[in-house]
């Protein structure tokens, strides 16, 4: 098949842009589980403490190291929200 790169380009926006959608949605859910167990944030800080807030972010390849940086960032922000957050096993790869 022979794509152009702007349309490329243009697949890969829609997608990534369907992929916060979707995760978004499961937030959703999750934050109505935190609601239900007597979770006291709301459905903005929890979006802000999974760091889904902000609507212009984009989906990007990131290293492992980025990647394990950006998980760590994120389950700080849930711990000093109020989560317990327990770690199951670390890959020591």
């Amino acid at each position: 098949m022979n794509l152009p790169f702007a349309r490329f380009v243009e697949l890969v926006e829609v997608c990534a842009k369907a992929r916060r959608e979707e995760l978004r949605r499961l937030a959703f859910v999750g934050w109505q589980v935190h609601a239900a167990m007597g979770g006291t944030l709301t459905w903005q800080e929890y979006q802000h403490a999974l760091g889904l807030d902000d609507d212009e972010t984009q989906a990007e390849h990131v290293g492992k190291e980025e990647a394990l940086d950006r998980a760590k960032s994120a389950l700080e922000r849930l711990t000093s929200s109020g989560w317990r957050v327990e770690v199951l096993e670390e890959d020591a790869a």
